[in-house]
């Protein structure tokens, strides 16, 4: 085969990993530009309509970081449970993650909480014996490849406790509210020509609960749950413990360990998944 045919071969080839996954993170990216720019306007709207002109006791909080995530669980759609780590061979990803928060005057308007969290891994598995995913069999002692994505879409409307910043001096708050999570899954196996996939978007209705303490001006130690269950078809648990510091307003760092459990039995679908890992993030509190 001479040179010339060897380029043009080369030429016709898909994009490597590394090119797909770098597409990968500048969609995200722009995705997450683009909810915060619809976000900017709702709140303009929002404020403009609750308050008018006087906008006195509202506050804003964006941020944008990494989370290390480390899966765990297992998957199955129409056949053979596959463990997330030793047959589909998943391991550590860092994923972007992005915050809003718009909190309110008064306690009759709720507070607005908007949270992105991309949840994604693809890497070639090995099984010793054949197995069946979407109603098809694949052969043992081949490897194949998968891919499973997750990513997720927090929106939550809330209220502090009345009273109890003004009680502990501005110290302890405790929010409630109920948020809507929001998760854009697709599960997907191939081996040579064989492929099957499964897709799914949720929106799960989920309580929500955060407590924030404040011992100084400048640092607080924070809390959240988002929680749900659903009898037999799932449930779906969402915990977070962060610090939080402001060495220079409106400067926003933010240290933390996230945890996610996901139960779903649906639409022949039958999964139990766990993410977890630290997290990092900077932003602006005004």
């Amino acid at each position: 085969m001479d040179v010339k045919l060897t380029r043009e071969i080369a030429a016709d080839r898909p994009p490597n990993l590394l090119l797909r996954r770098k597409h990968m993170v500048l969609k995200t990216v722009k995705t997450m530009a683009l909810l915060t720019a619809v976000l900017l306007m709702f709140v303009s709207i929002h404020l403009s309509a609750a308050f008018g002109d006087d906008l006195t006791g509202f506050g804003v909080e964006a941020t944008l970081g990494v989370i290390i995530e480390d899966p765990g669980g297992h998957v199955s759609y129409m056949g053979t449970s596959l463990d997330v780590n030793n047959d589909l061979k998943y391991d550590s990803k860092t994923r972007l993650v992005g915050r809003f928060k718009l909190t309110t005057p008064g306690s009759y308007v709720p507070n607005f909480y908007l949270m992105m969290t991309p949840v994604r891994f693809s890497a070639d598995g090995y099984k010793t014996v054949s197995f069946s995913y979407g109603g098809k069999t694949f052969t043992g002692g081949i490897p194949f490849n998968s891919n499973l994505q997750t990513d997720q879409y927090d929106i939550a409307l809330y209220w502090g406790i009345p009273y109890l910043k003004v009680a502990t001096n501005n110290v302890l708050n405790v929010d409630l509210g109920i948020d809507v999570k929001i998760t854009a899954d697709k599960a997907e196996i191939s081996q040579g020509v064989l492929n099957a996939s499964k897709t799914l978007t949720i929106p799960v209705p989920m309580l929500y609960a955060g407590v924030q303490l404040k011992p100084v001006q400048q640092l607080s130690f924070e809390g959240e749950v988002r929680a749900i269950t659903a009898g037999s078809t799932g449930s779906l648990v969402d915990l977070s413990i962060a610090a939080r510091y402001s060495p220079v307003r409106p400067l926003l760092l933010g240290v933390g360990y996230r945890y996610e459990y996901l139960k779903v039995n649906i639409s022949d679908v039958d999964s139990e998944t766990s993410f977890s890992g630290p997290f990092f993030e900077a932003g602006v509190k005004f």
